[in-house]
């Protein structure tokens, strides 16, 4: 149970690092910085994976036969991960609006 928590934590912190970078790159594209928007999303990116290799593990794991135990804690590791997935997904998006709606005023 001990290891599990600490993969939760290691999520948890992961996709929290992960967030503040996707909501740093939508805040970049509104302002018209739409090359360093990107970048930022590459660094949340980086930090993100790490977060999925933690919970890939644990399906891994538990896939193997190996019995985990429930856990709220990592329940809601599992809910800041899915919830930074949308993040990630947006920022995406919005960076592009951002990108076209620059392009527009520029006309």
């Amino acid at each position: 149970m001990e290891e599990l928590q600490r993969t939760a934590f290691e999520i948890i912190a992961s996709v929290g690092e992960a967030k503040t970078y996707y909501m740093n790159a939508v805040k970049l594209a509104k302002e018209g910085n739409i090359t360093e928007a990107r970048e930022t999303i590459g660094q949340g990116n980086e930090v993100f994976a790490k977060a999925h290799e933690h919970h890939f593990s644990c399906i891994q794991r538990e896939a193997e036969g190996e019995q985990l135990p429930f856990s709220i804690l990592f329940l809601h590791a599992e809910d800041q991960l899915l919830s930074t997935e949308i993040m990630r997904d947006m920022a995406v998006q919005l960076s592009d609006v951002y990108e076209e709606l620059n392009r527009l005023k520029e006309e």
